[in-house]
């Protein structure tokens, strides 16, 4: 039985060797040719806190948002979820920084997962809802006791 390949050859160039032509060329890919073919990642999900922050039984507390992403829309106090940071830690430094106002006690609402494919920017956001009551700076005398 006579054989093509030359003695010479190992096994492993024996393997790579298909009727003569080195299979390990048609692999090569170049660099242009991977940048074809890979595909942007999608954005990774963000968690938002935001607050609805009441006063009495018919105020809500809304700000006037300054950026470029609905910039001059009104919105509830809130902002993205550091990380290790609680949903309560969160809604409450945000409130502080937007506000200068302080809350001791938030209550759970719900949670909204919010996907925005059409937009500019592609995102998606999990939006988590609180509710917390703002004490009255300044009770009337009849609130406070006094009388």
């Amino acid at each position: 039985m006579q054989n093509d390949v030359s003695s010479s050859q190992t096994f492993w160039e024996r393997i790579h060797t298909a009727k003569g032509k080195d299979i390990r060329e048609e692999k090569k890919v170049t660099e242009k040719d991977r940048a074809a073919t890979q595909v942007e990642p999608a954005p990774a999900p963000r968690v938002a806190v935001v607050l609805f922050l009441l006063k009495g039984k018919s105020s809500v507390l809304l700000g006037r948002r300054r950026s470029e992403i609905g910039d001059s829309t009104f919105a509830l106090p809130g902002g993205n979820l550091e990380f290790g940071e609680g949903f309560e830690e969160c809604a409450i430094r945000e409130l502080k920084d937007e506000t200068g106002l302080e809350v001791q006690k938030t209550e759970f609402l719900t949670v909204t997962n919010n996907v925005f494919v059409e937009s500019p920017k592609p995102s998606h956001y999990v939006t988590v809802f609180l509710r917390a009551q703002l004490d009255d700076p300044n009770p009337s005398s009849e609130q406070s006791g006094a009388g």
